[in-house]
């Protein structure tokens, strides 16, 4: 589970099982967001079209999956009474209550569930004037919202935190994160690999090196490669090839 890999069916099978055997589960929000390569992949039309037909293929029943990550939500909810929820959406301030959708997405839920809407909600805490945005999901307003995402120079990756209502959105109209992107011109596997290179440079790479090596770990290419993919592409990047990072970090080259 390193780094940047060669993709197959079987690999993303394979992927799949290992998050399996380690308790991670395997509903399409959770891996969006802790497995962005795998998932990705999954749904490239190469390999599978979609993340629920990787699980499927993998031996698992995807709608089982679904259904137990609903139940969470659900149990989650009901951790909110009425009371409780009056007393958080006291706690903000009126440049909070507009995105609460957005923000704090649990009390937004709850609310809902509690008092048929927020609005309902917002009266019931005495706020009952307090304008209120809602915003009516299409796949023109999806694009829109991912596009001023990019061009403002806000995340694309983590969407399901951080804009959890477009994520949904994004869901329930393209399927998955990956062909929202798609329809709105962005190729996710490229993105992922500009976020890479924004988050390398030569001092990093030489920072980790140096890590590595006071870990007592082999710098050698072979090992690097397999176990630490992501630095020794990065340091191919910066340094112009591994044995030129390494003697920038002070190592002689290891065959």
């Amino acid at each position: 589970m390193n780094g940047q890999k060669k993709w197959s069916r079987e690999k993303i099978r394979e992927d799949i099982l290992y998050l399996s055997r380690k308790g991670i589960s395997l509903n399409a929000g959770k891996v969006c967001q802790t497995h962005p390569a795998l998932f990705s992949a999954a749904n490239s039309k190469h390999y599978f079209g979609g993340w629920g037909e990787a699980v499927e293929e993998a031996g698992f029943d995807y709608e089982k999956i679904k259904k137990r990550a609903r139940q969470r939500a659900i149990e989650r909810l009901r951790c909110w009474s009425r009371k409780k929820i009056i007393e958080e959406i006291r706690k903000l301030s009126l440049e909070e209550i507009t995105p609460v959708y957005e923000r704090h997405l649990g009390l937004y839920s709850a609310a809902r569930r509690e008092f048929g809407n927020f609005r309902e909600a917002l009266k019931a805490a005495g706020l009952e004037n307090t304008q209120r945005t809602y915003i009516k999901w299409s796949e023109d307003k999806v694009r829109e919202e991912i596009l001023s995402l990019k061009e403002n120079g806000l995340g694309l990756v983590n969407v399901a935190k951080n804009r959890p209502l477009l994520y949904s959105a994004a869901l329930r109209i393209y399927g998955n994160w990956v062909r929202a992107l798609e329809f709105a011109g962005i190729e996710y596997t490229l993105l992922r690999e500009d976020l890479a290179r924004k988050k390398w440079n030569e001092g990093k790479v030489i920072e980790e090196i140096r890590k590595l090596r006071r870990k007592g770990e082999r710098l050698n290419s072979g090992y690097v490669q397999q176990n630490h993919s992501a630095l020794f592409a990065a340091a191919n990047r910066e340094c112009g090839n591994w044995r030129g990072a390494l003697e920038k970090a002070g190592k002689g080259y290891e065959e």
